[in-house]
């Protein structure tokens, strides 16, 4: 059974024996944050909790088993099918990599074609090597203060100055 709702002056010693005993008040602060939700929300709260610590005991359970399984390898001096499982991850990790890659350059060039921006002489456009990896998609670290505004947009284009190397960093 749920605990009943107490008055506006719950909380509040109202005996001596309520301030002598530190273990009664903090009990009732501790719960004081229940009394601004009815029952209904409270147990959406303890319903949205519980799915949410299922939710984090499944990864936790598989990455345990991942590491109690390699583990187990190196236990048993079997380092090639730890080598083999890497290089699986490190295959499966790649590709997921390029799906977000092209994920991005789809995304990327939607907000382009929704923007109105074209290729046009005097635009920063092209890929620079080895920082995104997609072809078309500039590079975000070049000075851009050349560009050109599209035909019937304000003129005054924001001036992207060239950052140290930090987008490289990311790449």
């Amino acid at each position: 059974m749920p605990p009943k709702r107490r008055s506006a002056n719950a909380g509040r010693a109202t005996c001596p024996s309520e301030e002598d005993n530190p273990a009664s008040s903090t009990t009732t602060s501790n719960q004081s944050w229940k009394l601004k939700f009815n029952d209904r929300q409270l147990e959406r709260k303890r319903q949205a909790d519980r799915i949410t610590q299922r939710r984090m005991r499944e990864p936790s359970k598989q990455t345990a088993a991942a590491f109690k399984e390699k583990l187990e390898l190196l236990m048993d001096g079997n380092h090639k099918a730890l080598v083999e499982r890497t290089l699986a991850e490190n295959e499966d990790l790649v590709a997921k990599v390029k799906t977000f890659q092209a994920k991005f350059e789809q995304i990327y060039l939607a907000s382009k074609e929704c923007l109105g921006l074209d290729e046009g002489p005097g635009r920063v456009d092209t890929l620079v090597s080895g920082v995104t990896g997609l072809p078309g998609v500039p590079d975000p670290c070049l000075t851009s203060s050349g560009l050109e505004a599209p035909s019937g947009s304000n003129q005054d284009v924001p001036v992207v100055e060239q950052r140290s190397n930090l987008c490289r960093t990311f790449a």
